[in-house]
């Protein structure tokens, strides 16, 4: 572990650093980060070295892995394969199978279980069970249309519908994220959802997490983006049923 470097806003400037010395591959984690965001960071590093090491051969292919063009790309790839590294899918569903529909339980322990985030737990649910579907939601101080909780980015849905961003969870009846932020968890057995390819949310369950301390966890777009107040959604669509 090495001494993060920051911006100056004071927040960190990355989550991990990979180089070669003396031809051996070395990796680099700011101590700062919490435990489980070390660990998803090493992963997300030896995605980088089985890369680098599948195109060893053909220095053309490690230049566009290199390049800005692919970054993003590449780096979604990478948190994937972390993801698949920390939460095998065959092991990860057994665990998971039996706690059943989500629940702050079922959330906590499965963090404390595989060593990662609520939020990677929450998006590994959604990828090995997909009768579940979770929507990100964070608190959107500056959006131009006014301060709200937000759809964010990142989705793991069922189906091929895509849901935009930036739209506000006044379009929930009841409004279960608006009621997670102050609650800390809320639940619904329907939720009539204005959102596209959603309609319905059966058996609803949000949870607010709470910013942690300015770490990164998530790489969208090609910018490094730093851990935002969000409150996630569980749901049933009812042809998944």
């Amino acid at each position: 572990m090495v001494s993060g470097r920051y911006k100056a806003d004071g927040s960190l400037e990355d989550h991990g650093r990979l180089s070669v010395r003396e031809k051996r591959w070395r990796i680099e984690v700011p101590w700062e980060l919490s435990t489980e965001r070390r660990r998803f960071s090493i992963a997300h590093e030896i995605g980088h070295i089985l890369l680098f090491d599948a195109v060893a051969e053909n220095p053309q292919l490690v230049q566009q892995l290199r390049g800005r063009e692919l970054w993003a790309r590449v780096e979604r790839l990478c948190n994937i394969g972390a993801a698949n590294l920390l939460m095998p899918a065959a092991t990860y569903r057994a665990a998971v199978d039996p706690l059943l529909p989500p629940n702050r339980r079922t959330i906590s322990a499965m963090a404390a279980r595989f060593q990662v985030s609520l939020s990677a737990v929450a998006r590994r649910i959604a990828e090995v069970q997909p009768e579940w579907s979770v929507i990100f939601w964070e608190l959107a101080m500056t959006h131009p249309k006014g301060a709200a909780w937000r759809t964010a980015g990142l989705q793991h849905r069922g189906g091929t519908s895509f849901l935009p961003s930036g739209m506000s969870s006044s379009r929930l009846q009841p409004d279960i994220v608006s009621q997670a932020a102050v609650a800390g968890e809320a639940s619904a057995q329907n939720v009539l959802a204005d959102l596209p390819g959603v309609g319905i949310m059966e058996d609803a369950w949000a949870l607010h997490i709470p910013r942690a301390r300015n770490e990164l966890i998530e790489i969208e777009g090609g910018k490094n983006l730093g851990q935002p107040e969000r409150v996630l959604v569980f749901y049933r669509s009812p042809t998944k049923r």
